[in-house]
Parts: C-alpha cells; sequence; structure tokens
C-alpha cells in the first residue's frame, strides 16, 4: 500500500472527518469532537502540526500534534481510519513522523499511551519511546469520563537536545550513587 504524506498547520474537512471517526471508536465521538476543538485553539497560536497520510486521495490516518510550550514538547495522537486498520498505517505514519519531525520544528515528543489500553503502550515502547512518568487521571477533558491513567512517554529528535539529556542523565545518577553511598557509610 502506498502512502503519501502531507505537513499541515490545520485540519480541512476530510481530515477532521477522518480524525473524529477514527478516535470515536476510542474515545466516543464528543471526546474526539472535543479533541478538534481543542486543536483550533492550538491552531490560533501555530502549535498544532498534522502529518496526514493519503492513499489514492483518500486520508488513511494522521498524527495530530500538539505544542506544549509548558515543557518545550509536541504530543499528539495518531489516529488510522477504521477502514484502514491492521494494514501497518500506523507504523508507517510514525515512521515517516520520525523520519521528518526535526526539519518540521519538532524537538521532543510525548505522548500519553492509557494504561486500558496496552497495544498502544507496547507500539511505542517498540519504537523506542521511554517511559518517563504516570498520570493518575488522563484524560480528563473528555466528556462524561477519563480512561484512568495513563503512562507519559517521549522521544527526543534534537541532537543537542538529546547530548544535553545523556549528560544530565549521567551526572544525575552519579549524584545518586554519591548520596547512596554516603547514606550506606551512616551505619
Amino acid at each position: 500500500m502506498e502512502l503519501t504524506y502531507e505537513w499541515k498547520n490545520s485540519f480541512d474537512e476530510k481530515s477532521e472527518k477522518v480524525y473524529v471517526e477514527s478516535l470515536s471508536t476510542l474515545i466516543g465521538e464528543p471526546g474526539s469532537r472535543r479533541l478538534v476543538e481543542i486543536a483550533k485553539i492550538y491552531e490560533d497560536h501555530d502549535w498544532f502540526r498534522l502529518l496526514v497520510a493519503n492513499q489514492n486521495s483518500h486520508v488513511a490516518g494522521m498524527l495530530a500534534l500538539y505544542y506544549e510550550p509548558i515543557h518545550g514538547s509536541h504530543e499528539g495522537w495518531i489516529c488510522v481510519h477504521p477502514k484502514y486498520r491492521r494494514q501497518g498505517i500506523g507504523d508507517k505514519i510514525i515512521q515517516e513522523f520520525e523520519k521528518t519531525a526535526f526539519e518540521n520544528g519538532i524537538r521532543l515528543f510525548r505522548a500519553d499511551a492509557t494504561l486500558a489500553y496496552t497495544r498502544s503502550q507496547k507500539f511505542l515502547f517498540r519504537r523506542g519511546y521511554r517511559a518517563v512518568g504516570y498520570i493518575p487521571v488522563s484524560f480528563s477533558f473528555l466528556p462524561d469520563h477519563s480512561l484512568g491513567g495513563a503512562v507519559m512517554v517521549w522521544k527526543i529528535f534534537d541532537p543537542m537536545l538529546l547530548a544535553q539529556w545523556e549528560q544530565e542523565k549521567t551526572e544525575a545518577l552519579e549524584w545518586e550513587k554519591q548520596r547512596w553511598q554516603l547514606y550506606d557509610k551512616r551505619d
């Protein structure tokens, strides 16, 4: 299956329809429409990106990205139209995203994988995303319910940011090691 990809700064009618249809199976139509409302707020600030995968002029799936200025990361939803599921489209979208993320201004990508849907966690972990936290009540903005807790995962695309993180991790681990050595000497 041959896909073509296009980066956009907003939904058009076709991509919005597929987004709602795709996410409705997970979070219901009201929740999907709420995410579109949120995306439109982000569009107003130029904090929204959409990587659309087309097959024969039909939207097969997409990755919707929301820039979070508080932590300087993009977070997003991978959506595959129900008609195209179980054909590797999600894999292809994430491969294209990772290949072009940095050149499109994405330095750090964050996603929340709900604990109820282990398939999404496995999908991200297989691709090198790292768990960095736990959110006790995830997606609380959804009408009428939350999906429960979620694992927060991320992946760094900016080589300088990755080098900085590796250095800070090494320093933090060394500090922890020294701290525990001091603690052990107390006894």
